[in-house]
């Protein structure tokens, strides 16, 4: 009966060893692309909520809501995404919008969002930060 019992464990092991070997064999639809969208979501995300958390770019957010301009972001994105890759970024706020090395882009490429509510000195306004990959044309 002990014999019986080794056995028949020894025949689970091997239905459960082989159920793991095909689910690790089978190729994942596309998962570089899926985690690549992940990535540029969360980047889009964290660029605005690390411009709102700092005083300084928070002003200068302010600023170019009420202004519609604001060298001092456009240069500091700039700079950013010199660094991060060819990203083009688009910045949005009362209506007013800047873009960010945007030039010779196709639009092909998926763009990615943020929004936060943030108080400007005059009212709360909402801010909207849009993240692309450039394809070059």
């Amino acid at each position: 009966m002990t014999r019986l019992k080794s056995f028949v464990f020894s025949i689970e092991a091997l239905i459960a060893l082989a159920a793991a070997v095909a689910i690790a064999a089978y190729p994942l639809a596309d998962a570089g692309s899926f985690y690549g969208e992940v990535h540029m979501a969360q980047l889009t995300q964290d660029l605005l909520e690390v411009t709102l958390k700092n005083p300084e770019n928070a002003g200068a957010l302010a600023s170019f809501a009420s202004t519609g301009n604001s060298p001092f972001l456009e240069g500091k994105y700039a700079a950013m995404l010199k660094q991060l890759g060819n990203y083009c970024l688009r910045l949005e706020a009362r209506g007013k919008s800047t873009e960010v090395n945007c030039g010779n882009r196709t639009a092909d490429g998926a763009e990615f969002s943020a929004e936060r509510i943030f108080w400007d000195g005059a009212g709360f306004t909402t801010a909207k930060l849009a993240l692309s990959f450039n394809r070059m044309a």
